[in-house]
């Protein structure tokens, strides 16, 4: 001291001479060198007066200065002393209601000189402090002698490290006092709190409702009740009542009965009233029902093309993905283990509470031993709740085989007024290379595997009770309870057919969970009790939506063999036009969970759940075929009830099917699974599982065009739908009656169902797009050959009295029919009844026609084809399947698919012909049909357009070039015509003739029911009544075709000729074609030519 002059830098002392920074945030802290040797007394006289703002009490050498010094400043009403005292009040009372983290604790003053020194300071100054004998004495002697320890009530918030940090002190005379140090920003999350300016804003302008002047809050409220219940304590109450209570109630607004609550727990010396707490908000979930009981952590397969968190929503309570080092394969999931109470106040309270930053932390130690989960949810206004929790190890378990999960709609997508949204859960059967289900198949290391012991994991089956264990739940953006399916298909991929034990399985079940409203989270559980947490898939949708005012059309050509679905929403001229293929369903997938590879997702989805491929962005021509579960409904209490069999829940009970190669080389071989062709014209014996595999047809298949027509705004959908005959008009209809209803009240759109005949359908395409060299004047008739029925009509221009002289093209009268003789008869069992009967062990002939034969997928498919048992049952149809799914793919260009090329080549000569005389018969019933009726065609100049895939086989299986001859030569004959005549192939590829000229056809060209028609020959006719008009039709047919083949080519038709003449295999054909000619209700003026045509294809396939 004697070398050098030190100051003992406090904030008591203010300096002007040294200038010297003595700010408790200042550099010169300590001991601090000055230069010059001074007295005292003259370092007295250098203590600057700052005068009495806030620094006035440095100068008070007392133990409770600061106290002293902020009471003085509340008397004095002093702006920043009272924002800060009613902001802390705020906090304390708000402590619940908020989420802060406060805590009240007594701290002993006996235990230090110190302590017992400003005890003594509190009692001495009573009229500052209220401390006095008695009740607001923290340390005294009772009346009963009993001594009291002294202690300090105070009042802490907990940081983001999870310290409680003091704040401020209880204080009897104005209740509490802060502290005149504390650290910031442990009131981060306080609105009246500037964190940046270190300084407390006014309470009141950042809770009250500015809208609504002269009205109180719920805290506002809450806050004056609160104040209320320090009324017992007379020494406070004056400052607590004027100061706080009045600030916030000016106008003495009513605000109700006392609602505040008290927390028992809190142990405190202080008043009781400390325990008293404004109520949580309703929007916020209780601390004991923020978190699961456990954290879920999700082990994926590892491979190249598996993403596996595929939903699109990638923020807000989403998994988190996890790494053990560097090593990409050391991977894991972390569901976010949140309770379903934050996941519905989310969901109930969209507009004022938020997930903080829209985003959750999870942070392990080095040996992964220990998570901690923290998330911060935020209340619009400004209120924010900081929630954490840490995970040990008997509170976290890991998952291997997850399931696939998916949902339809996406999540995107959003109407209020939609009402139906499907997610799907499906489990694998075992391990495989897709779907691994067990530790010891993971790629992964050592050390991942050694965590999953020590955690344990859940077991999920795809079989046995045990499945049931693991619950995957969801919570819908609307209040009502989806409802929960299980489904059975008897359809099972070849690499599933065995569960974990190896046996042998015939069914593959999954789960549907329907709902009304937009999936909002999906919850995990296992078990009924033990919450797993909750993954958030898609935003809370808004309320509003765009005005539903338009009109489109929805075109359905319900085929035999193939289907087409168009949509148009244009109007031009008056009519609709400019029609396109619905979109395939696969564009209104979202894939949530995804730990399969491409080829087994598509798989999936394809065959079992929504009937979709990635690369496919239009349905288009899509096979005839409807899938049937066995669909379950299961409560919360896991009861199974089977679904009713007319109930129609589309994707539950069945649906369409997208049937292709793959999937009919991925089918097992059980006879019955649950996938149906022949839904057009289902045989007698199948009717039950026929007709409801037709219903889950149509039901599937136009609820995605609804949904497309929802998505541009339709309100009003106009139904278009062809039908071949009044018969199966009336069933279709049925269908589509039956099926409205829940269509309409799935989609909130009205449907209006129009129909019309295949016939005039396809004709009103024509009409606009016909090839250039077909006159409208002389006519043209039109010819769509499906797979089950030939629809024909005639068009030809007329007088239109309403153009003043003018014409317009018309359908003649009388011109429209169908004949159920078509594509199905003349190509596909023609090729079924060849090979079986020319079969050579291995299948050569049938392999060496297909051009892609060398091809691996057509090579399983010829194997499956020729190992196709005759004595199997439906063999044909099975046969029939895999042949037409052959011909669709060997169509397509390999370098370009979208290129249509000839599917065969080298067809033996007997295949040949014999498919030629059943063109040429089937030419020769529709020429005979237009001349019994008189149709008005000119002789001289007569077109025939081509429809439909039956047609296709013309140019696939004949030498066109030659067989047209043949054609036109059958129709000169029957229609003497004076000139030759010109037939033109399909202008498409994708059979959509009939489908577009449906959706163009004006409503006075439609009908609005279909009734059963009368007339015709019925079904129920002997045959000997017609066998000898039949008889004399059938040699005028083999005739006529000889006439055409008069260069003897057809060794085939000789011998037909040969059978007729020797009274052959025709005579035993002969009942069975006119019953089946009768059971169509053949129009009578026909009849006899029918029956012809029928027993021709008879007597050919028994030839070949």
């Amino acid at each position: 001291m004697a070398e050098q002059n030190i100051i003992l830098q406090n904030i008591l002392f203010s300096s002007g001479r040294w200038n010297l920074d003595f700010n408790a945030a200042g550099q010169d802290l300590g001991w601090v060198e000055i230069d010059g040797n001074y007295k005292l007394s003259e370092i007295a006289n250098e203590i600057v007066n700052t005068g009495a703002g806030t620094n006035a009490s440095h100068a008070i050498p007392s133990p409770i200065a600061h106290v002293k010094d902020f009471k003085t400043r509340l008397d004095n009403n002093d702006e920043d002393a009272l924002n800060e005292w009613r902001g802390m009040l705020a906090v304390i009372a708000l402590r619940e209601a908020r989420g802060y983290e406060v805590s009240i604790s007594d701290k002993s003053l006996s235990k230090t000189d110190l302590g017992k020194v400003f005890f003594d300071a509190l009692k001495d100054n009573f009229n500052v402090t209220g401390y006095t004998d008695g009740e607001n004495v923290t340390g005294y002697t009772d009346n009963n002698g009993n001594t009291h320890d002294p202690v300090l009530t105070v009042f802490s918030m907990r940081d983001r490290n999870g310290q409680d940090k003091p704040f401020a002190m209880f204080m009897p005379s104005i209740g509490i006092c802060p502290f005149k140090e504390y650290p910031s920003e442990i009131f981060a999350n306080v609105p009246w709190y500037d964190n940046g300016g270190h300084k407390w804003v006014d309470l009141k302008g950042t809770i009250q409702d500015r809208n609504n002047a002269g009205t109180l809050t719920v805290e506002e409220k809450g806050l004056v009740n609160w104040i209320a219940s320090f009324k017992n304590n007379k020494v406070a109450y004056g400052y607590l009542s004027g100061k706080f209570k009045d600030y916030i109630n000016p106008n003495k607004v009513d605000c109700g009965t006392d609602n505040t609550a008290t927390d028992n727990g809190i142990v405190t010396s202080a008043w009781a009233a400390w325990k008293r707490y404004c109520p949580i908000l309703e929007c916020i979930p209780e601390k004991r029902l923020r978190f699961s009981d456990k954290l879920l952590l999700v082990v994926p397969p590892m491979k190249d093309d598996i993403k596996v968190i595929a939903a699109k929503k990638t923020k807000g309570f989403v998994p988190k993905k996890i790494s053990i080092g560097d090593n990409d394969t050391d991977v894991f999931y972390a569901i976010p283990p949140i309770s379903e109470e934050v996941i519905n106040k989310l969901r109930d309270y969209r507009d004022t509470l938020s997930l903080e930053d829209d985003d959750w932390c999870i942070k392990s130690n080095e040996d992964h031993t220990e998570f901690k989960v923290s998330f911060c949810l935020s209340v619009s206004g400004g209120g924010k709740f900081r929630c954490e929790e840490t995970f040990g190890v008997e509170k976290t378990a890991f998952v291997i085989g997850m399931p696939y999960i998916s949902m339809w709609p996406q999540s995107d997508f959003y109407d209020n007024r939609w009402n139906d949204y499907l997610v799907s859960i499906l489990m694998s059967r075992g391990n495989n290379e897709d779907f691994i289900t067990s530790k010891e198949n993971l790629q992964v290391s050592s050390e991942l595997k050694d965590m999953i012991s020590r955690y344990g994991t859940l077991k999920i089956s795809a079989s046995g009770k045990e499945k049931d264990s693991f619950n995957i739940n969801v919570i819908p953006s609307g209040r009502n309870v989806p409802k929960r399916y299980k489904c059975k298909s008897n359809f099972v991929p070849e690499d599933e057919n065995e569960d974990e034990s190896g046996s042998n399985l015939n069914e593959l079940d999954f789960s549907m969970i329907k709902s009304t409203s937009r999936p909002f989270a999906l919850s995990f559980k296992y078990g009924q009790d033990i919450n797993l947490g909750s993954w958030v898939i898609s935003d809370m949708p808004k309320d509003e939506n765009g005005a539903r005012d338009g009109s489109v059309v929805v075109a359905m050509d319900f085929g035999t063999t193939s289907t087409n679905v168009y949509i148009s929403d244009r109007l031009v001229n008056g009519r609709k036009v400019d029609s396109q293929s619905i979109h395939s369903p696969g564009e209104y997938v979202e894939d949530i969970y995804q730990p399969c590879g491409s080829d087994k997702r598509n798989l999936y989805q394809n065959y079992y759940l929504f009937s979709g491929k990635t690369q496919e962005k239009y349905l288009n021509k899509m096979f005839t075929f409807g899938q049937n579960f066995t669909a379950y409904e299961v409560s919360n209490n896991g009861q199974e009830t089977q679904v009713a069999d007319d109930e129609r829940i589309h994707n539950i009970c069945g649906r369409f099917i997208n049937i292709d190669l793959d999937c009919l080389l991925q089918g097992g071989d059980n006879a019955d699974d649950g996938i149906y062709s022949n839904l057009k014209w289902p045989n007698a014996d199948e009717r039950t599982e026929i007709d409801k595999a037709r219903d889950n047809f149509i039901s599937t298949i136009l609820t995605s065009a609804i949904l497309e027509a929802v998505k541009k705004g339709a309100g009003t959908v106009e139904l278009h739908v062809s039908y071949p005959s009044s018969d199966l008009g009336a069933e279709i209809c049925g269908t589509i009656n039956s099926i409205k209803g829940n269509l309409e009240n799935d989609s909130g759109i009205t449907i209006n169902c129009k129909y019309a005949t295949e016939a005039r359908s396809a004709g009103e395409f024509f009409k606009g797009n016909r090839n250039a060299n077909v006159s409208s004047t002389s006519g043209y008739a039109v010819m769509d050959i499906g797979g089950g029925t030939t629809d024909i009509s005639f068009w030809k221009d007329e007088p239109n009295p309403d153009d003043g002289g003018g014409s317009q093209l018309s359908l003649a009268d009388g011109s429209e029919y169908s004949f159920k003789y078509a594509g199905r008869d003349i190509v596909e069992n023609t090729v079924i009844r060849y090979f079986d009967n020319h079969r050579d062990g291995n299948g050569q002939q049938f392999t060496a026609i297909w051009r892609r034969k060398s091809e691996e997928t057509v090579k399983r498919a010829i194997e499956k084809y020729v190992a196709c048992d005759s004595e199997r049952q439906n063999y044909e149809e099975k046969k029939g399947e895999i042949l037409n799914c052959l011909m669709e793919f060997n169509q397509k260009d390999t370098d370009d698919p979208t290129r249509i090329v000839t599917p065969v080549n080298n067809v033996p000569t007997d295949l040949r012909k014999a498919m030629e005389l059943k063109y040429c018969s089937l030419f020769y019933l529709v020429a005979s049909y237009f001349k019994c009726k008189n149709i008005n065609y000119d002789k001289g100049r007569f077109a025939l357009c081509l429809a439909g895939c039956g047609s296709k086989g013309m140019k696939n299986f004949t030498d066109y070039a030659l067989f047209e001859m043949k054609l036109n030569a059958i129709l000169e004959k029957k229609l003497e015509l004076t000139r030759p005549s010109k037939v033109y192939l399909p202008s498409r590829d994708d059979k959509s003739e009939v489908v577009r000229g449906l959706a163009m056809l004006p409503d006075n060209a439609l009908i609005d029911t279909i009734e059963q028609r009368d007339g015709g020959t019925n079904a129920r006719v002997k045959a000997q009544d017609y066998e000898q008009n039949v008889k004399e039709a059938y040699k005028e047919l083999i005739h006529a075709l000889l006439e055409c083949y008069s260069n003897g080519t057809n060794i085939l038709l000789k011998k037909v000729e040969n059978d007729f003449n020797n009274e052959g295999e025709y005579i035993d054909g002969l009942p069975d074609a006119i019953t089946k000619a009768g059971s169509t209700r053949c129009d009578e003026t026909v009849f006899a030519d029918l029956c012809a045509v029928y027993l021709l294809d008879y007597v050919i396939n028994r030839l070949l």
